[in-house]
């Protein structure tokens, strides 16, 4: 189970912007957990990328991150 793992680092594209690269290494690290916990949640599936709202908010001294994003099952054909 992902989210019981130890998360691994993953190589990340070249960018010379910190918190473009941290925001990457976020997605490498926990992406295979969350991509499990979603599936334990909504089956299986992905979070459309088309119409989502993304937020970032300050709470004090740390930064609050929010995806609002559809999800679409996967169909077969």
């Amino acid at each position: 189970m992902a989210t019981t793992a130890m998360p691994l680092r993953t190589d990340f594209p070249l960018t010379t912007d910190p918190f473009k690269y941290r925001l990457m290494e976020l997605v490498g690290v926990y992406g295979d957990a969350l991509r499990e916990r979603c599936n334990e949640l909504f089956g299986d599936g992905i979070l459309s990328a088309i119409d989502c709202v993304v937020k970032l908010e300050k709470k004090g001294e740390r930064g609050v991150l929010t995806i609002d994003a559809k999800f679409l099952h996967y169909k077969e054909y």
